[in-house]
């Protein structure tokens, strides 16, 4: 069995590439863009029962950025490409606050990443226990990974996406393809059609796994401001079902075409407006995601828009709301990239017994 590489070099913008032409674009990500009216949820529900629900839902806004966002200052930022290891001065686990370092060595073996690799994170946690640890990984990051991860690792290099034994990866501009993920060639033309299988995933659990990367760098002194969204993360039912009949919600898409950036930031509210006090800020190259911090004051207004006004550099206006309350149903993720190097790919032809 023969890996196909593909010669290519991404190019920055709607995840084109110069010499590898793949049909997928940024709008392609399994990103439902939810109607802000019922925000997803069903209105077969009695009247009754629907305002109240609607009256629990915090309240969401399409307000001015400037406006908006001028009322918060930065409190927090790491780049996420410097090693650092966080918090050394504490061996309690911030997360389960039952493991410590002193009393229970063994249960801190692991190098728990703060901020997900995913993000080409070397930031990490030293307060972070492994149980706790492998929770987020096995029941937040995996599936965070099926949300971001089939399209991005076309885009940057030595990033690899992998389901059970197949695999692709982009190694330093050629893309390798496990022969499992393709799904017919176009021989003629050397383009090979690519499907990943995609299980039925929970907006609830990206938001989670997002949120406990911004708790990861949120000061431990101030651990109590956000004790319930640590039990939210931690996968507790009834902070489950409380967010979603709060509806929160993240924002994901393109910042800047041409960044290069990897970094987190926390912003507080600095008004006396009643307007959320934390949102966390991630940016991963043209990437951002944003999420306010629940459970401190979910009576506030929250902006459905995202900071930056203006995509620079972009052809595409590509943000997009996604609320906790939603699913993306199961399906298939359907992609094309197309062969510069003709005895390559002539080779892997003959390998992988793909006839004409």
């Amino acid at each position: 069995m023969e890996t196909l590489r593909f010669g290519t070099r991404p190019r920055l913008g709607c995840a084109t590439f110069p010499f590898c032409h793949s049909f997928a674009s940024a709008n392609s990500v399994p990103v439902p863009n939810v109607p802000f009216g019922t925000q997803g949820r069903e209105t077969s529900s009695p009247l009754v029962r629907y305002a109240k629900l609607l009256k629990n839902m915090i309240k969401i806004e399409e307000i001015s950025p400037p406006s908006y966002y001028s009322h918060y200052n930065k409190i927090t930022y790491f780049n996420l490409n410097e090693k650092r290891t966080l918090w050394k001065t504490f061996t309690k686990c911030f997360y389960c606050q039952k493991n410590n370092r002193i009393s229970n060595p063994s249960l801190f073996k692991q190098n728990a990443h703060a901020v997900s690799s995913y993000f080409n994170s070397n930031l990490y946690n030293y307060d972070e226990c492994d149980e706790c640890n492998k929770l987020f990984a096995n029941k937040l990051e995996t599936k965070f990974s099926l949300f971001f991860d089939p399209i991005k690792s076309f885009l940057f290099q030595n990033h690899k996406f992998k389901q059970q034994e197949n695999f692709y990866y982009n190694k330093n501009g050629d893309v390798i393809i496990h022969p499992n993920f393709i799904k017919s060639i176009d021989q003629k033309n050397r383009i090979a059609h690519i499907t990943i299988k995609r299980p039925a995933i929970s907006i609830l659990d990206i938001y989670c796994c997002l949120l406990k990367m911004g708790l990861s760098v949120f000061n431990r002194i101030q651990r109590k401001e956000v004790s319930k969204s640590l039990n939210l993360i931690a996968l507790d039912f009834n902070y489950q079902n409380k967010l979603r009949h709060l509806n929160h919600f993240f924002l994901y898409g393109i910042y800047n075409e041409n960044s290069t950036e990897d970094s987190i930031a926390i912003y507080k509210n600095t008004s006396k407006l009643n307007l959320p006090k934390y949102f966390i800020f991630i940016k991963h190259h043209r990437f951002y995601f944003q999420l306010f911090i629940p459970f401190i004051n979910d009576d506030a207004t929250f902006n459905i828009l995202p900071p930056m006004t203006r995509i620079i550099g972009s052809e595409t206006n590509f943000n997009s709301a996604n609320f906790v309350s939603n699913f993306i149903e199961k399906g298939e993720i359907n992609l094309a990239l197309k062969a510069t190097d003709k005895e390559k790919f002539e080779n892997y032809i003959i390998k992988n017994n793909f006839k004409k």
